[in-house]
């Protein structure tokens, strides 16, 4: 039996198969395809066919020579040599430039193909990376709601077996309140996941369609506003819908907002988007550590630097919550 390894993120034991991405055997595949291009041996190949040619033709042409101008007049030859001289340059570097061409279209099928593995081998490591997030939400978010759940039960039972009825129905009323909690929040998983599921769609198209479906099911009005086309990463259009997400879903339970606001402005240098909600707010700088992962604001900072952005919280009690992200641009990127 293979032995497993833990994650130390969560203290669990993680399978074989998960330990392995598929990204990795892209890698091999890779290293496979670079090897086959052999670069050198096809210039070697190549210098030997030029000097081969040329050899060749020189001894054609001097064949070609004693053979017929013992019989041509001495403008005849001329005509001949320039005429065997001009066709022996148009079959030779017409091979040539045939044999560039080939090498070229083989170059550029095989950087095809690593672009597509090396887009392959990013894809399965931002799902890697995405299951270890969500895991870890679960576990700050309805983990620890479901073994409130538990405890809260046994102490009915107790109540119940005491004779303590009303203390009991305080409990199943706290009870009560935490199923219909990890309701929404399951709830709003789903929607989010099937948002980020379905192929062949942009941010924006993703995010009109979660807006519309939180806002029917949370009660507040919210409003989506996009300035310019934003070009976002397949893997940023997921940490960017995700933090969207954690930030509405924080909206819903603990804002008490009556309007929530999301704004995308794509510029030629970056990429910002700002959720703000006119609910009760809270002082940052009094927000324990051990409340962070409440309000998932440690996994929305780390969303963003994880795709070099910056992720800024302004709030302050009674005037709401501002959640600002800022991503460079993918133009900014490669210059």
């Amino acid at each position: 039996m293979e032995p497993q390894t833990s994650d130390p993120r969560h203290g669990e034991a993680l399978p074989p198969s998960d330990r392995i991405p598929r990204h990795m055997s892209a890698v091999k595949g890779s290293g496979r395809l670079t090897s086959e291009l052999d670069g050198p041996a096809a210039l070697r190949r190549l210098k030997w066919i030029a000097l081969l040619s040329a050899l060749t033709f020189i001894i054609l042409l001097e064949l070609v020579r004693r053979a017929f101008y013992p019989y041509l007049s001495s403008f005849g030859g001329k005509v001949l040599m320039s005429a065997a001289v001009l066709t022996g340059c148009l079959f030779f570097f017409g091979a040539l430039f045939g044999v560039l061409e080939r090498m070229q279209g083989r170059l550029e099928r095989r950087n095809r193909e690593l672009l597509a593995l090396h887009e392959a081998a990013l894809n399965d490591l931002a799902v890697a990376e995405e299951r270890l997030r969500i895991a870890q939400e679960m576990h700050d978010g309805l983990a620890q709601i479901l073994a409130s759940v538990n405890t809260k039960a046994q102490a009915v039972k107790e109540f119940l077996r005491g004779g303590r009825t009303e203390e009991a129905t305080r409990h199943l009323d706290q009870l009560a309140s935490a199923a219909r909690e990890v309701y929404a929040d399951v709830r709003e998983s789903i929607i989010g996941l099937r948002c980020a599921a379905l192929p062949g769609r942009s941010i924006a198209e993703a995010l009109e369609e979660y807006v519309n479906t939180w806002k029917a099911h949370a009660g507040v009005d919210a409003s989506l506003r996009i300035d310019g086309a934003p070009r976002l990463a397949s893997n940023a259009q997921l940490q960017v819908l995700r933090i969207v997400q954690e930030s509405l879903a924080n909206v819903r339970k603990h804002a008490d907002a009556s309007r929530v606001e999301i704004s995308l402005q794509q510029t030629a240098a970056r990429f910002r988007m700002i959720v703000q909600d006119d609910g009760a707010g809270f002082n940052p700088s009094v927000l324990g550590r051990s409340e962070l992962p409440r309000f998932g604001l440690s996994t929305m900072r780390e969303r963003a630097e994880s795709m070099g952005g910056s992720f800024h919280l302004d709030s302050a009690p009674g005037a709401g919550t501002r959640i600002t992200v800022e991503l460079p641009a993918p133009a900014a990127v490669n210059a």
